[in-house]
């Protein structure tokens, strides 16, 4: 429905970029004085270096831009006649022309709003990709991530059980997350195709992933080289070391943490 595919393309972490200073018009133009002296509070004179004004349709151009401010500064930047940077601000330029409160009204009613329509071709494509199932048939359990706090067996049993017979369903409430188990293989594919991009919880979007084997669990759980050899290290007793290049000691028996004052206990 219209309402799972909004939910669908709803952010599910906080989006700043609309909290940002306004452009520098002047800078665009090549004509801001208060850059000189670093007291122009707008973007990118304040040295605030992004751009969603050319995110959305020239990504390139703004990592050009961005990383040429940060090499260079506004100052130069602003200065240059490079054909790339006249162009980059030309765009820039177009982003602020035109009626904001008809782009508003555009985009309350749907029509003529570009941005819109990217967002609706990005859903149908992210729609279209299928979850790989991994090549271990042995795996029939789906993990489920982003789950609202307090979310039981039974929401997500109402969502899981029209795709094959559940095996076990296991919710970790503190990490907000849960594991399903169907009894058989193809229950968990019919249910990774259905759910993995479309699914909310209590009107949250929550991510659907195959789970791992066995053998991935087991590896990631076994300590690293690494890890064994820093482990041991933490076990050594400092205060049984050798003595210093001068003669002292390195450690002291005070500093012995079953010590009674310089005195170890037996």
């Amino acid at each position: 429905s219209d309402l799972d595919k909004m939910r669908g393309m709803a952010r599910s972490a906080p989006h700043y970029d609309r909290n940002l200073p306004k452009l520098c018009s002047f800078w665009i133009k090549g004509t801001c004085t208060r850059v000189l002296n670093r007291d122009c509070p707008y973007r990118p004179c304040n040295g605030t270096y992004r751009f969603p004004e050319l995110n959305s349709n020239y990504k390139e151009l703004s990592k050009d831009l961005t990383e040429r401010l940060n090499k260079a500064g506004p100052v130069e930047v602003m200065k240059s006649l490079d054909p790339v940077v006249d162009d980059i601000k030309e765009k820039l330029l177009d982003s602020q022309r035109g009626n904001r409160t008809e782009a508003i009204r555009n985009r309350y009613h749907g029509v003529k709003d570009s941005l819109a329509d990217k967002y609706f071709e990005k859903k149908g494509d992210r729609a279209k990709a299928k979850l790989e199932p991994p090549e271990d048939q042995g795996i029939a359990t789906l993990f489920v991530g982003n789950l609202p706090q307090g979310c039981t067996k039974e929401e997500l049993s109402d969502h899981f059980y029209a795709h094959g017979e559940i095996s076990t369903i296991r919710v970790l409430d503190a990490k907000g997350c849960a594991f399903v188990e169907y009894r058989t293989r193809a229950g968990a594919e019919a249910a990774a195709e259905a759910l993995a991009h479309s699914l909310t919880v209590r009107g949250q979007r929550v991510r659907v992933q195959w789970g791992k084997s066995k053998d991935e669990r087991e590896t990631r759980g076994k300590p690293t080289a690494a890890a064994a050899t820093s482990g041991a290290a933490a076990e050594a007793k400092p205060w049984e070391a050798e003595a210093g290049p001068f003669g002292q000691p390195s450690f002291y028996p005070s500093m012995d943490p079953s010590a009674m004052g310089a005195r170890p206990e037996k």
